[in-house]
């Protein structure tokens, strides 16, 4: 996968890692942002698996 070059503004930055959830990956925001538009970029490649998390 080659790295893509995304320009974006907005109101806040939340960088993490996505955690496991039931059938999917999560990552939890603010309360706040609940209802808010919101993007997702992958900083890693896919292929790169992190098991101590």
């Amino acid at each position: 996968m080659a790295i893509k070059k995304y320009e974006i503004s907005g109101y806040n930055y939340i960088e993490k890692s996505v955690k496991k959830g039931a059938n999917s990956g999560r990552i939890y925001v603010p309360t706040k942002w609940i209802g808010k538009k919101t993007a997702v970029i992958l900083l890693e490649p896919e292929n790169i698996s992190i098991d101590s998390e």
